[in-house]
C-alpha cells in the first residue's frame, strides 16, 4: 500500500498548494516563479531569500510582481506575512500565499463576478451624512450601495446618489463591467481623481489608514 509523502520543507508546502490550485511554476534555488495571463510573473521567496528551509526556519513568504523582462513593479508586492519559529506557520502561510496568487490571477482576467446579494437601495435618502443631505437637495434622492462581488471584492462608485432607481441600477451595472481593479496606490489615486468606479480587493487598506 502506498502512502503520501508528507511535506518536509516550507517549499514542499508551497509547491503542494500550487499543485492543488493548478498553477504552473518554475523554480531556481531561491525563488518560485508563477506566470500570469498578461505575460508578467509573480515571484515567491521567503524573507530570508530561500525556498527549501525547514518549517521551523520559515520567516514568511513574500509575493512580488515582476515584468516579463525581469524588472520589478512599483508597489508590486501582493502578499507578505511572517512569524519566526512556528513550525505550523509554514503550511498556513503557503496556503495563504498561493490563494493570494490565484486570486490575483483571477481578478486580472476579463471576468466580472456578479454580487451574491441584491444591491441596497434607499429611494428617499435624507441622511445621515452631509453628502446624502446635499444630494437630496439637488434632487438625487436615491441612494444605492453596491453589494460586494462574489469573490469578496468591493465596488466603489464616484457617487452613490441618483435621481431615479433606474439610473442608480444602470450606473452600478456599468461600473461592474468597467471598474478598474486596484492593486497599487497610484491606481487608487488616479481613479479617485478622474471620478472613475474602481474595485478593491479583499484585505485592501486605504493609504490613509496604514
Amino acid at each position: 500500500m502506498s502512502t503520501a509523502t508528507l511535506p518536509q520543507t516550507a517549499g514542499d508546502h508551497l509547491r503542494e498548494y500550487l499543485a492543488l490550485y493548478g498553477l504552473p511554476f518554475t523554480q531556481d534555488g531561491s525563488s518560485i516563479t508563477v506566470p500570469t495571463d498578461d505575460g508578467h510573473h509573480l515571484v515567491v521567496t521567503s524573507r530570508a531569500g530561500t525556498i527549501d528551509h525547514t518549517p521551523e526556519q520559515h520567516t514568511g513568504w513574500t509575493v512580488d510582481r515582476r515584468h516579463k523582462h525581469g524588472g520589478a513593479f512599483v508597489n508590486g508586492r501582493i502578499y507578505a506575512r511572517g512569524v519566526l519559529g512556528a513550525s505550523w506557520f509554514a503550511g498556513r502561510d503557503s496556503g495563504d500565499a498561493v490563494r493570494a496568487i490565484a486570486f490575483y490571477i483571477n481578478v486580472r482576467r476579463p471576468l466580472a463576478y456578479g454580487p451574491l446579494l441584491p444591491d441596497h437601495i434607499t429611494e428617499d435618502c435624507t441622511g445621515p451624512n452631509r453628502r446624502c443631505k446635499k444630494a437630496h437637495r439637488q434632487g438625487r434622492t436615491v441612494h444605492i450601495r453596491a453589494e460586494r462581488f462574489a469573490d469578496g471584492s468591493h465596488l466603489v462608485l464616484p457617487t452613490n446618489h441618483y435621481a431615479t432607481v433606474e439610473e442608480a441600477r444602470a450606473a452600478v451595472d456599468a461600473a461592474r463591467a468597467k471598474a478598474v481593479t486596484i492593486t497599487r496606490d497610484d491606481e487608487l489615486f488616479r481613479a479617485r481623481r478622474l471620478r472613475q468606479p474602481y474595485r478593491l480587493l479583499p484585505g485592501w487598506t486605504d493609504p490613509t489608514s496604514r
